[in-house]
């Protein structure tokens, strides 16, 4: 087995796993909400649409949080040099310090 066939093989395991996991939550988020027998389409839908926003809210969440430290860490890596600091980097600044001595 060549180093790139393995690596195939693990890719298809690692999307078959992330296939199951979804699969197992839209199940399970289709069967507990209310009246999914009643209303199956709609149920179906949300538990579909289910998994892909709470993707799509964690993945925002991620990237804003990423930008915000490499801002900071920027700002801090121009203490000292004769660099000057941009407008996100001074108001992560004075954020940083503001919650340092509340």
């Amino acid at each position: 087995m060549t180093p790139k066939e393995f690596d195939n093989i693990m890719s298809y395991i690692i999307y078959g796993i992330i296939f199951c996991i979804w699969v197992g939550f839209t199940f399970l988020t289709f069967v507990n909400v209310e009246n999914y027998q009643d209303k199956p389409f709609e149920a179906l839908v949300m538990a579909i649409c289910g998994p892909i926003v709470i993707v799509a809210f964690g993945g925002l969440f991620c990237a804003i949080s990423w930008c915000r430290i490499d801002t900071r860490m920027n700002a801090i890596d121009k203490i000292g040099t004769d660099e000057s600091w941009d407008f996100l980097e001074t108001m992560e600044m004075v954020t940083m310090f503001n919650d340092m001595f509340d």
